[in-house]
């Protein structure tokens, strides 16, 4: 019974075709909640995370920054702790010297990760 179950799950994976590969000089664009990488841009956005007892949303700000030829997708995120400030501030430097034009790959850049710490 085992064996016919298994048989016919094989038979069944040798239906389904593979996903096509990605070509690797084809970008791929990063979307992370309203955020949506664009290529040569910079975009912002938020990531809606929880709501706060009064049901209010908690949302990360997020900047994307895409770059016009393919390559790795970095995530860098700050201020873990209410108490870092200098990690955004960091972060935001980062972000405006970075240039998309001549850049490869994306950086998500989460500026404050943990927003209700942050707040106080």
């Amino acid at each position: 019974m085992f064996q016919l179950q298994l048989m016919t799950a094989l038979g069944f994976l040798s239906l389904v075709a593979p996903p096509e590969p990605t070509p690797p000089d084809r970008l791929k664009l990063v979307e992370v909640g309203s955020a949506r990488g664009a290529p040569g841009q910079t975009v912002r956005g938020s990531l809606p995370v929880a709501e706060d007892p009064d049901g209010s949303s908690i949302a990360l700000p997020i900047a994307i920054v895409t770059g016009r030829k393919p390559g790795p997708v970095v995530w860098v995120d700050a201020s873990a702790h209410g108490d870092e400030y200098g990690g955004p501030r960091a972060l935001q430097d980062v972000v405006r010297s970075l240039d998309p034009e001549t850049m490869s790959g994306t950086l998500v850049a989460v500026m404050i990760a943990n927003v209700p710490a942050f707040r106080g």
